[in-house]
């Protein structure tokens, strides 16, 4: 597993709206599609990616969406010193857990899951 982990790539956006946010973008999704939102460190409890990210001086909030990871950093913080920590977070993470995003009720762990869109809708 690891040795395809390390060969995802993934590619950092800037957000021209907001300074405070990048969007890493995997080749992949994280976790099968899921949707999170973790808008404090005390919201990752059982997600082993967002628990990664949050220990990382300067993450001050992460949504998953599918392959995209949105991180918001602290206004104290900069992306040229964040970018490497969480794209290095998101490679451990994917290669060791097998639920990136943890399991069970998500409700629990104060995130939320948003209903994928149908084609068709």
């Amino acid at each position: 597993m690891s040795e395809a982990t390390a060969a995802i790539r993934i590619r950092a956006e800037t957000s021209s709206a907001d300074p405070h946010s990048m969007r890493f973008v995997l080749d992949r999704d994280v976790q099968d599609g899921a949707l999170a939102s973790f808008p404090d460190a005390s919201a990752a409890q059982g997600a082993p990616l967002a628990k990664a990210l949050f220990a990382i001086p300067g993450v001050k909030m992460v949504d998953v969406s599918g392959a995209v990871v949105s991180v918001v950093k602290t206004d104290d913080s900069n992306w040229g010193d964040l970018k490497r920590p969480v794209a290095d977070a998101l490679r451990h993470s994917l290669a060791h857990s097998s639920a990136p995003l943890g399991q069970g009720d998500l409700a629990k762990t104060g995130r939320r899951e948003i209903p994928s869109r149908s084609r068709g809708s």
